[in-house]
C-alpha cells in the first residue's frame, strides 16, 4: 500500500491530467525516499512516500485543474488508469529479489541455547539427509526448505551428494568438484558419533522471524587428538542471513586442513573470512588451512539490489509522455 503524504489519510485514487503526471507519479513510487511501515493489523507492510511539498503543490493544482474521472491505481511496482486512452501505459521499478551475491560481516559472539533435536544414531564420515529447515531459505538466489549435515562440519542444500570419504578434509572453495551448494562451519575430520548429542538442530521462533539452528557439540577430531569443535549456524528466515559462531575450534592432528565459509551450487563463487597466525602475525584466509578459533562469529548477508534498476515507463504508441505540468 502506498501513501502520498498530503494527500490522503489513506491509499488514494489519484486522478491524472497527462501522461506526464503519471510519468512523475511512477517515479515518486520508486523513489529512494520510501520506508516500510509496520503494525498495520491486517499484518500489511506500507511504504510512505515522502514529497517535496513545492512537488505536492504543483500536483495539487495541476490535480485540481483535470477535466479526468480516470483514478489511478498505483503500487510500489506499477501505475497505471483504470480506464482511459493511456490505459496501456506501464510503468516498473526494480523488485530488489534479484541475486547481487553476499557480504561478510564480523558480528557479536552469541550462541542461542543449545537446539533440542540430537538425531542419532550418527555415522563417522556420515551425513542426515532431508532434514527441515522449517521455513524456506534463499542460498545464492535458489530457495530451500531442507539442508544435508555432514558429519565432516558441513550443510549441504539441494540433493545430497555421497562421497566414500565424507568429505573428511577441508578443500578449496569455490572449487567445480563436490561439494557444492554449501555452508562450511568447519569443514574438516570430525568424529559426532563419538559424543552424546554431537550434532543437534533447530528451528525457533514465530514467522516470519524464525531460525534455524544447526550445532556441533564439543566434537572431537578424528584420530583421537584432543581438538575439539562447538560450532553454531543460525539461519534466519526473511533476511536470509547465515551466521557461523564458534565458541572452540581447535586441532592437533597433523595435516588437518579446515575450511569455513560458503559456496554456490556451481562451484565457482565463494566467500570466506581471514584468521591471522597468533604466532607470526600474518593474515591468511579460512581455506584449507590450520587455524584456531575462539568466541568467533561471522556472518554472510545477501547484497541488497533494491533501488538499484532505474524506473522504466512505456507508453502505448499513440500517447507522449511529458513532464510540463500545463499540459492536458
Amino acid at each position: 500500500m502506498l501513501r502520498f503524504s498530503g494527500f490522503s489519510a489513506s491509499f488514494s485514487h489519484f486522478r491524472a491530467i497527462s501522461a506526464g503526471a503519471i510519468a512523475l507519479a511512477t517515479i515518486l513510487s520508486c523513489s529512494d525516499n520510501t520506508s516500510p511501515t509496520q503494525g498495520l493489523q491486517d499484518g500489511v507492510n506500507s511504504v510512505e512516500v515522502v514529497v517535496p511539498d513545492s512537488l505536492k503543490a504543483a500536483l495539487s493544482a495541476q490535480f485540481a485543474a483535470s477535466m479526468l474521472n480516470s483514478p489511478i491505481k498505483i503500487s510500489a511496482n506499477v501505475l497505471a488508469p483504470s480506464s482511459s486512452p493511456v490505459a496501456s501505459l506501464s510503468a516498473a521499478c526494480g523488485s530488489g529479489n534479484a541475486f547481487a551475491g553476499y557480504e561478510k560481516s564480523k558480528v557479536a559472539f552469541e550462541l542461542e541455547a543449545t537446539p533440542s533435536i540430537a538425531p542419532a544414531p550418527l555415522f563417522d564420515d556420515g551425513y542426515l539427509e532431508h532434514v527441515p529447515i522449517g521455513f524456506s531459505f534463499s542460498f545464492y538466489g535458489n530457495a530451500h526448505s531442507e539442508v544435508s549435515i555432514y558429519s565432516n562440519g558441513l550443510v549441504m542444500f539441494g540433493p545430497a551428494v555421497s562421497s566414500p570419504t565424507g568429505f573428511f578434509s577441508g578443500d578449496l572453495i569455490p572449487f567445480a568438484g563436490n561439494p557444492n551448494n554449501i555452508i562450511a562451519l568447519a569443514w574438516s575430520d570430525w568424529s559426532p558419533q563419538k559424543v552424546a548429542g554431537g550434532i543437534r538442530y533447530e528451528t525457533r521462533g514465530q514467522a516470519p522471524n524464525r531460525r534455524f539452528i544447526v550445532q556441533f557439540s564439543n566434537v572431537p577430531e578424528f584420530g583421537g587428538g584432543s581438538g575439539r569443535l562447538t560450532s553454531q549456524l543460525v539461519l534466519n528466515e526473511g533476511s536470509n542471513d547465515i551466521t557461523i559462531q564458534t565458541s572452540t575450534l581447535s586441532t592437533t592432528k597433523v595435516g588437518m586442513r579446515i575450511t569455513q565459509g560458503i559456496e554456490n551450487a556451481a562451484g565457482n563463487q565463494a566467500l570466506f573470512d581471514s584468521v591471522q597466525n597468533v604466532v607470526s602475525g600474518v593474515w591468511a584466509p579460512r581455506v584449507k588451512n590450520v587455524f584456531k578459533l575462539t568466541n568467533d562469529a561471522v556472518r554472510f548477508s545477501l547484497i541488497s539490489t533494491r533501488d538499484e534498476q532505474a524506473p522504466s515507463i512505456t507508453p502505448a504508441a499513440d500517447v507522449s509522455v511529458g513532464n510540463d505540468p500545463g499540459l492536458a
